[in-house]
């Protein structure tokens, strides 16, 4: 290792401590277990070198935005049983989904967190078929109400749920949203809770298996917010790698 790749880690490491600082504060606060809380790592142009990096240290959980990234760095990732992983080993994706990219995700994700269009959902179905694997989903909801947001508004959520649950190889783990972008805390928080209060809802009427409890939400600046009301996974990409290709 080079002298340059030995500060590029300890930054790394240094930045991901912090992280896993708030998170322990931000759980605290919330009377909740941090270890409840997943921290997934966006990865969005970041080389390989660097993920496996903090693979190493344990932070197995990676999201990728483009399908393109996600079908070149999947088979070069690590994937050593004998690391202590502070999380689970998986890799989602996590950014909008084109209907011509479905096979290729389907292929290598474990789990797609950017579901909101029952033509998405069925060709991911079709495609999970075809590998002979039970695809891993969340529904992606737009509970703040924000314009500029995708994802399913709440009103839309049961019957898609409904519709969804007609096809035999998705497996639904809970919701995912983007939080509001505002210097409003409590309007950031009101999405959160929005989205905690819609799982509860659709796991009382029956809509979301007892056990899909996931909630994605929360990113770099509003984390604690996120935890606070509920997030068990947290998708931070530029307080652990800084500006893209940073390292």
């Amino acid at each position: 290792m080079t002298l340059e790749d030995q500060i590029n880690n300890s930054k790394l490491i240094s930045n991901i401590e912090k992280v896993c600082q708030r998170i322990e504060s931000a759980a605290k606060r919330a009377q909740r277990d941090p270890n409840e809380i997943s921290l997934l790592l966006a990865t969005k142009q970041q080389p390989i070198d660097i993920i496996n990096n903090a693979i190493a240290l344990g932070y197995g959980l990676i999201g990728e935005n483009r399908a393109q990234e996600l079908v070149e760095k999947v088979p070069h990732l690590l994937k050593r049983i004998d690391i202590p992983f502070k999380t689970v080993r998986e890799t989602h994706f996590i950014g909008p989904l084109q209907g011509n990219k479905v096979n290729e995700v389907v292929a290598y994700a474990d789990c797609i967190q950017s579901v909101d269009r029952i033509r998405i959902a069925r060709r991911i179905d079709r495609a999970a078929q075809n590998f002979n694997k039970n695809m891993a989903i969340l529904v992606q909801v737009n509970s703040s109400l924000d314009p500029n947001k995708q994802g399913l508004l709440p009103k839309q959520l049961a019957p898609f749920l409904e519709e969804i649950a007609t096809f035999s190889h998705l497996q639904v783990r809970g919701l995912m949203t983007i939080g509001k972008q505002s210097n409003d805390p409590e309007v950031v928080r009101t999405g959160f809770a929005a989205l905690r209060q819609l799982s509860e809802e659709m796991r009382d009427a029956g809509l979301l298996p007892p056990h899909a409890k996931t909630l994605s939400m929360g990113m770099s600046g509003d984390l604690e917010l996120a935890i606070e009301e509920g997030a068990t996974i947290i998708r931070i990409g530029s307080d652990i790698f800084g500006a893209r290709k940073s390292f």
